[in-house]
């Protein structure tokens, strides 16, 4: 159960947190409808936002322009 709530929360946190980093950006949340890397705008795949995964894999870097990502960006 506390797996369950872990998993659900750190979706749901990733995507609170991107919605609010749109805002706080000035950026629409519906244009341009996928995230992109904020250093060179690259489309960031699906795969890639699995909260805590995909920083993981990536070693906390973008798989494009390999710019560092901040680990404050997962846990928030």
């Amino acid at each position: 159960m506390v797996l369950i709530q872990f998993i659900v929360g750190t979706i749901l946190g990733s995507f609170l947190f991107a919605n609010y980093s749109r805002l706080v950006g000035g950026k629409s949340l519906w244009h341009p409808a996928r995230s992109a890397c904020d250093n060179c705008a690259t489309t960031i795949f699906w795969f890639d936002l699995v909260p805590i995964l995909s920083y993981l894999n990536l070693r906390g870097r973008c798989r494009s322009c390999s710019h560092q990502i901040s680990p404050a960006t997962i846990f928030l």
